[in-house]
């Protein structure tokens, strides 16, 4: 069954108007006809079946079926603090972290980051959101990841280090002195997982100390050289093995 993610300001009771750009998906690209069933969901955890009632390519329209709270979400809060990277890489993470659980993500201007950061910005949050949403859609999620704007490393500082609160960075510094099987055995509670992942090149060395002096926990992903988006996905699968729903 085809997903459609609705904003609640287009649900008008138990009618659905959708926008003219989902309009055109379900009239000219997948071929829907009135009376077929569709799945909408408005980014809070609900979701309806929904009939479709009239179909074109300016406005489609549905009527609300049986609500439903798919338990589709990672029992974790996952904030991915992701360093720039070329369009086509830090895309791919928006759209994997999606998939992984990823509650929000915050692009990171690092000492090493080579993407020029320009503003404004909200073109480029844009499409970000849009990858995000179809992510979302294609996955299954009921709950709409938030994507910001860039921010300096610094600048999130400080976080929440407490027991059910835990910072980690992929590092490819040596020596780390955490292991996962340490950091399970002493964090088994972590509800709240904050994941940084640097450049092409890592944290500078004084990032990394930085971040150790924050409380936030160096860990390495491997004995090989990762990519920044690899990392990114490698983590995430990581921590929900470790903590959420793919143990």
């Amino acid at each position: 069954m085809h997903r459609f993610y609705v904003p609640p300001g287009q649900i008008h009771g138990h009618e659905i108007i959708f926008s003219p750009e989902i309009s055109r998906q379900i009239a000219h690209v997948l071929h829907l006809n009135s009376g077929q069933t569709v799945c909408v969901f408005d980014g809070s955890g609900r979701a309806w079946t929904a009939r479709l009632t009239a179909v074109n390519g300016k406005s489609a329209r549905a009527t609300l079926g049986a609500l439903s709270t798919p338990s589709t979400e990672s029992p974790l809060q996952i904030t991915l603090y992701q360093a720039l990277l070329k369009r086509e890489h830090h895309e791919l993470v928006w759209q994997k972290g999606t998939e992984l659980g990823v509650t929000r993500f915050v692009p990171l201007v690092t000492e090493r980051t080579v993407v020029r950061v320009q503003r404004p910005w909200q073109t480029k949050l844009s499409r970000w959101q849009r990858i995000i949403q179809e992510a979302t859609e294609q996955c299954g999620r009921v709950r709409l990841p938030e994507i910001i704007a860039p921010v300096t490393f610094k600048a999130v500082w400080p976080l929440p280090a407490d027991a059910i609160n835990l910072c980690l960075f992929a590092t490819l510094a040596t020596p780390v002195r955490w292991s996962w099987a340490s950091l399970s055995e002493t964090f088994p509670h972590v509800q709240h997982l904050h994941l940084f992942i640097g450049p092409e090149g890592d944290f500078s060395p004084a990032e990394s100390a930085w971040a150790e002096e924050q409380g936030c926990f160096a860990i390495a992903l491997g004995q090989r050289i990762l990519r920044s988006e690899t990392a990114a996905i490698a983590l995430l699968t990581l921590v929900q093995q470790a903590w959420g729903d793919l143990g």
